[in-house]
């Protein structure tokens, strides 16, 4: 089951572009890698499931979201290698290890069972399969400003009131092995933006103003220095992407 959305086509399609090195990066991964089966959960419309089928011989896309699942269906005619379900992350419908590969990009933030979830994906996960599980550290948001508690109370509200699960890429590591999943790679993509409507939309800034407004707390400092740099074109943001590798 999965969280109240945040999020529509267009949001995934400008996140695309922000995310094109971890991207690109995972998806020579998993072209060298060379599996016949993979499994994108949390397709959304589509974007890396048809990507990934050029290369790989079967690709299932999940998603829950059905308006999601009709943007990407669309492009379904071009390709006859690839299966497109609405289901839920925790119950795909598939019989036991028929994956050979696993895609989980920035899905598990937004569930209400992550544990579950994981234990989904091992379950129709093939042995010695692989799984990339992808996801933003939100407590890595910087905004390269002097007011450093103002931008920790951001940090805070994003994490722990605005996503609920904020932490997911921190701690899903833990639990993928707990599990007994092998991490065989890390890695760490920090991307950065000069743009602050592009920061406003891909770190939902203004849904965090408004919930930090509503318990009184002030970061008025921050957000004119932010809307002063922005004006003379310095504007900066940054935050960390993690990208997981496990072999089963």
């Amino acid at each position: 089951m999965y969280r109240k959305k945040h999020y529509d086509a267009t949001y995934l399609e400008v996140l695309s572009e922000i995310y094109k090195d971890v991207k690109d990066y995972t998806t020579e991964w998993i072209m060298n890698e060379g599996p016949e089966s993979l499994l994108d959960l949390g397709c959304g419309k589509g974007i890396d499931t048809f990507r990934l089928a050029n290369f790989v011989s079967e690709v299932v896309g999940i998603d829950h979201d059905p308006r999601m699942l009709e943007v990407a269906k669309e492009h379904l005619f071009l390709y006859d290698n690839v299966n497109l379900h609405r289901r839920e992350a925790e119950d795909t419908g598939y019989e036991d290890e028929y994956f050979d590969c696993i895609l989980a990009d920035r899905i598990i933030l937004h569930l209400f069972n992550p544990e579950k979830v994981l234990r989904e994906m091992m379950r129709v996960l093939k042995k010695d399969g692989s799984c990339i599980i992808v996801e933003t550290d939100w407590c890595s948001m910087n905004f390269f400003s002097p007011y450093i508690m103002q931008e920790f109370e951001i940090i805070q509200t994003k994490v722990n009131e605005v996503l609920h699960n904020g932490l997911s890429c921190r701690i899903v590591s833990h639990q993928f092995q707990e599990m007994g999943m092998e991490l065989e790679d890390f890695k760490i993509f920090p991307l950065i933006t000069n743009r602050y409507e592009i920061a406003d939309y891909i770190l939902r800034l203004e849904v965090v103003y408004k919930t930090l407004q509503e318990k009184g707390v002030n970061i008025d400092k921050l957000r004119k220095y932010m809307a002063e740099k922005e004006e003379k074109g310095q504007f900066m943001a940054s935050w960390d992407v993690f990208v997981y590798h496990f072999r089963k």
